[in-house]
């Protein structure tokens, strides 16, 4: 991610624009999350076969964002997947459309901690 400064001599300045003088600097930022104090663990996988979707569902601490990740083949390095968009705590289940595989593996991970 990058952040911009804008330093001027006329007062509350927006970042973006002219201005009569100042200084514009951009820097790279990196911002991470609080690290866990629980370890993340799934709790409940159900399989709703009416519509063909899974639930999976986890521990969770509040305040944290968590991503739930999915794919086919455990032997295929790099082949996960999000599902979804994230979700923060308290939030702590996500669902995932199965029909057109005959098995699926998920994970759960806390991105953006150290």
């Amino acid at each position: 991610m990058v952040s911009r400064f804008r330093y001027t001599g006329g007062g509350v300045a927006i970042y973006k624009g002219l201005a009569l003088d100042g200084e514009v600097e951009d820097y790279m930022v990196e911002l991470f999350q609080p690290q866990l104090s629980i370890d993340i663990v799934i709790t409940n996988l159900s399989f709703i076969a009416s519509n063909t979707v899974a639930k999976v569902e986890w521990t969770v601490e509040n305040g944290i964002t968590y991503q739930m990740q999915a794919t086919t083949n455990l032997t295929v390095s790099n082949s996960w997947v999000d599902v979804e968009v994230p979700v923060v705590g308290p939030i702590n289940w996500q669902t995932n459309n199965m029909s057109a595989q005959t098995n699926k593996f998920y994970r759960v991970t806390a991105p953006w901690t150290e």
